[in-house]
């Protein structure tokens, strides 16, 4: 992998985390970084350690959990905020990262 690939590395990540709550589809991300999708993919898992798809949702998980930290949110909030238009699938996703439903972890702070 040269140095221009993983720049388009970083330059595909920022824009990653400047829209989690809308994140860009792989074929967006390859343009942004001037290559094949899948050569993006191999790229962004080398350089990441991670998948996009798997990295994007762990930033979300992560940034929805420090938005119910603030206890400014409700759950609701935090998944409208975050993207998800199904209040349910947000409920799923973050328990089965954070291994405890929203509610309850904002019940435990």
């Amino acid at each position: 992998m040269n140095l221009n690939d993983v720049e388009a590395v970083f330059r595909v990540r920022r824009q990653i985390l400047q829209s989690l709550n809308n994140v860009p589809s792989i074929p967006e991300l390859a343009r942004e970084a001037a290559m094949s999708s899948s050569k993006l993919q191999k790229c962004f898992k080398q350089v990441i350690g991670k998948a996009i798809a798997e990295y994007a949702l762990s930033e979300k998980m992560e940034w929805a959990k420090r938005l119910l930290s603030t206890r400014l949110y409700s759950v609701s909030e935090v998944g409208y905020k975050i993207g998800y238009a199904n209040l349910s699938h947000f409920t799923e996703a973050f328990r089965k990262y954070h291994r405890i439903k929203p509610k309850q972890y904002l019940d435990s702070l």
